[in-house]
């Protein structure tokens, strides 16, 4: 999932999240005293999410051009200036390692805790285009997270503090302690803090000249430099690695040893099992009690009553080999349902169920309760049987796929689902043949991959779920390439209109849903109006929630009862 999308889910609580804590006041408001924005001055922030930065910046300058990735944010910013009757702001959705400004139009650039989220080398870039950006004398100010990994007495001291805050907090705040290992330590995740001393030099390097650094709380700190009268240093157009103090593979090792013996200190007086128990029931369950199924349930019918045992289903782990995937085996998880082993004559539809980003199979089972849940329904005479089937979609736990075709060789994971993994389960399983006994639904990523291969296969699927799915392709380069036909034809909100005949003449069905309070709910609603116009058979609902498994867990099982419904049986 790309982090525009990421950045959109987190909208509905960001502003009151930085509002709320003290430590981001005191950074931005030493931001501002550094800046010292003139009043006729044009300033940029990079990185704007809500307008933390921007909004009391607005009255201090001549015009402030907010810029971040998440349209979401964006559109909250713009909102909230309104509100607050400025008009100066101006706002822009981009891609900080693209964004591009004319040369020398700009008095101040800043940054508040954003940087972060790039590359130590689009850091680099990023400094050399903000020197041609500014005119002569223009500032650039950058507040951030700025620490090494364990190589200096300031970095040791952070994440001492660090470490016996989190220690404090009990088992979450140990758990919080063995990810924040992985993501800083191991250079895992989306997070990639630098130095002051990196920050530093990029800005020289750059040819700012007067920078400094000043340390603010905790791991925060904010670099400045002023651009001389002198033409900027040529771009740096290659990726060659430059001298970094402390980074590399090396301090990394330096920095997991130094963690682990933190770490190893501060969970001794908790407890270390009680931690691991902890970190691995929140990893296996999100926070949701395990899955479970009442033994029997009472049933009333038809003047009657009676009580029914519930019969938990079969789950199998199978590795399907594809050619589309370059011969890689994915390991898929086939729920069988009560009943299969004992009726061997009974053929059964199939629901295949695709994950999001970052998943796995398990979750569904885990925290969805996909399993439980359909055994309870079997049981009440809700739904008829169905064989569950939730391939892995990926080759890596972080690696983004996003169900589709990806341009490089041995990753077309869409052709794998569609004709491989479908070829395999009908082989393999008592299946019932054909598209009208076949249904695919997923979440948020998946869900988007669900509503894609269907498009892509009219016919193939008689069902289509999508849990809270986008309906535009992310632009991703390393799976779309750059091509806008490529964009379009991965994008269920364009490629509708191709295949609409397709779709009513194979009267595939769509069912899907989404949270008032996602930021995808835009898209979806113009998604349900699109296929209003054409014809096009479907259910779709909003509720209250966001973008989270409390959402999905909710709706299991009006999803099991809409694939039981829609789909043939044996």
């Amino acid at each position: 999932m790309s982090l525009a999308r990421i950045w959109d889910r987190r909208v509905a609580g960001w502003h009151e999240h930085v509002t709320s804590t003290s430590g981001f006041g005191k950074v931005r408001d030493r931001l501002l005293a550094i800046s010292a924005p003139e009043p006729a001055g044009a300033c940029v922030d990079l990185g704007a999410g809500t307008g933390f930065v921007s909004l009391a910046l607005a009255p201090l300058a001549d015009s402030v051009l907010a810029v971040d990735i998440s349209s979401a944010m964006a559109e909250s910013l713009a909102a909230r200036a309104a509100q607050a009757g400025l008009r100066n702001i101006r706002t822009q959705v981009a891609d900080l390692r693209t964004f591009q400004l004319p040369a020398a139009s700009v008095d101040l650039v800043v940054s508040n805790y954003a940087l972060h989220h790039l590359r130590d080398q689009d850091k680099r870039e990023l400094a050399g285009e903000a020197a041609r950006w500014l005119r002569p004398g223009g500032r650039i100010v950058i507040a951030d997270m700025m620490f090494g990994r364990g190589t200096t007495k300031r970095d040791r001291q952070i994440l001492r503090d660090k470490v016996r805050a989190l220690a404090a907090m009990g088992p979450g705040g140990w758990w919080r302690i063995a990810k924040n290992l992985l993501r800083y330590g191991l250079g895992v995740g989306s997070e990639h803090p630098a130095t002051p001393e990196f920050w530093q030099q990029a800005l020289r390097d750059s040819g700012f000249a007067d920078v400094r650094f000043e340390p603010v709380v905790a791991e925060a700190g904010i670099v400045s430099g002023t651009r001389g009268a002198a033409a900027p240093c040529p771009r740096r157009t290659g990726r060659e690695a430059l001298p970094e103090p402390g980074r590399g593979v090396p301090a990394r090792r330096r920095l997991a040893v130094v963690l682990g013996a933190i770490v190893f200190c501060a969970l001794v007086g908790g407890g270390v099992a009680g931690a691991v128990r902890y970190g691995d029931a929140f990893w296996l369950y999100r926070g949701f009690p395990p899955p479970s199924a009442p033994q029997s349930i009472i049933v009333h019918d038809a003047g009657t009553t009676r009580r029914v045992p519930v019969i938990l289903p079969t789950v199998q782990s199978i590795v399907v080999r594809s050619r589309a995937l370059g011969g890689y085996p994915d390991q898929v998880d086939v729920v069988l349902p009560p009943g299969y082993a004992s009726h061997p004559a009974q053929r059964y539809p199939v629901l295949y169920l695709l994950h999001g980003f970052p998943g796995q199979p398990s979750q569904f089972l885990n925290v969805g309760q996909v399993a439980t849940t359909e055994a309870t329904l079997i049981a009440a005479g809700r739904i008829k049987p169905m064989i569950l089937v939730i391939p892995s979609g990926t080759r890596l736990l972080l690696a983004d796929e996003e169900w589709a075709n990806g341009i490089s060789p041995g990753n077309a994971w869409e052709t794998f689902i569609a004709r491989d993994l479908v070829k395999v389960i009908d082989a393999t399983y008592r299946t019932v043949p054909g598209g009208g006994a076949r249904g695919i639904a997923g979440l948020s990523e998946g869900a988007y991959g669900a509503v894609n291969i269907g498009l892509h296969h009219p016919g193939e699927f008689g069902l289509l779920e999508s849990w809270s799915g986008y309906m535009v392709a992310d632009n991703m380069p390393a799976i779309f390439g750059r091509s806008p036909g490529a964009l379009a034809y991965n994008s269920p909100a364009t490629w509708i209109r191709a295949v609409a005949s397709e779709v009513r003449a194979s009267r595939t069905y769509i069912w899907f849903y989404c949270g008032a309070s996602d930021s995808l709910a835009r898209q979806n609603r113009s998604f349900a109006a699109e296929l209003r116009a054409l014809g096009i058979a479907h259910r779709f609902f909003v509720i209250p929630g966001t973008h989270s498994w409390r959402l999905w867990r909710g709706q299991m099982p009006q999803a099991l009862i809409t694939a039981s419904a829609r789909l043939s049986h044996g």
